[in-house]
């Protein structure tokens, strides 16, 4: 009788704990502000980003600027594994490494990374609409039809001056195009990297155009490089 006495509180305990670690984990799924919607957030996504049915959506909200993430729980490799390949199917540029995959389509980066304490996080990225920086040199000129994103500027004084740009929507051909046109118009190199020597801010500059990365989506983003001489 008095060890049917002693299991009730041991009972009891049991329950707390559980209570308490289910509150632990759910205070941690809800660790971002607002992400209480536990429905496919579709008007807040890329139009052509599936909903994720293999697991259970926790919560998803607004994370920062042109940013969005969505929390997953009951899921796994094998099913991520699947959703990715349906997104290269569906013409996203995906790449995976040991710590996450990303699939990349016009403006929009989405970035998975699955573990066993969090579940599953798709992070959702848009970028903004680029303008072609007005104070650079003639002779650099912005691709034609090119929709710009992401413009980058890196300036270290008057001795050296760097920005990325990427072109949404630009296949391979089209960026050696451009390439091309700065050769005919006096560069040198070739269709991966170009450079000449010019005239900027009163002083001699040498600079080079890169093809830095084209995504399989149809984006592509240069590296150009300003020098003092």
């Amino acid at each position: 009788m008095k060890k049917a006495l002693f299991l009730i509180p041991a009972i009891a305990l049991c329950v707390a704990m559980s209570l308490l670690t289910d509150s632990g984990r759910l205070a941690a799924q809800s660790s971002v502000p607002g992400m209480q919607n536990l429905i496919w957030p579709a008007d807040k996504v890329p139009a052509d980003l599936p909903p994720y049915t293999d697991g259970k959506l926790t919560g998803s909200a607004s994370t920062g600027k042109n940013e969005y993430m969505i929390k997953v729980m009951e899921t796994n490799d094998a099913a991520l594994k699947a959703y990715l390949s349906k997104l290269q199917g569906m013409g996203w540029d995906v790449s995976s490494s040991t710590y996450e995959s990303v699939a990349r389509k016009g403006a929009y980066r989405v970035e998975f990374k699955i573990g066993t304490s969090f579940g599953l996080q798709i992070t959702i990225y848009t970028a903004e609409k680029g303008v072609w920086p007005g104070n650079v040199p003639e002779v650099l000129t912005q691709p034609r039809g090119c929709d710009l994103l992401d413009i980058q500027l890196t300036e270290n004084g008057d001795n050296a001056w760097l920005f990325h740009f990427t072109c949404q929507g630009m296949q391979q051909q089209e960026a050696f195009a451009y390439m091309d046109g700065l050769l005919k118009s006096g560069w040198s190199g070739d269709r991966s990297m170009v450079a000449r020597t010019t005239t900027w801010r009163g002083k001699t500059y040498g600079i080079s155009v890169e093809i830095y990365e084209i995504e399989a989506g149809g984006n592509a983003t240069f590296t150009v490089n300003f020098d003092l001489q």
